[in-house]
């Protein structure tokens, strides 16, 4: 019985530990994501009000 119960634990243990490591691994790349596509929004933004700018002066 103490057993089956050891092999649970170390298989919930590992897996617990696998997920971790996963979702280091997408919340990183994730990050990445949102980091470049705010990047790309900004100088959208920035593009449109220079061109508003420009078209005022």
């Amino acid at each position: 019985m103490s057993g089956i119960l050891l092999f649970f634990g170390i298989a919930t243990g590992a897996l617990l530990i696998f997920l971790k490591l996963a979702n280091i691994v997408v919340i990183g790349q994730l990050i990445d994501t949102l980091i470049l596509g705010g990047l790309s929004i900004a100088m959208a933004v920035i593009d449109v009000v220079k061109k508003a700018f420009s078209d005022l002066l």
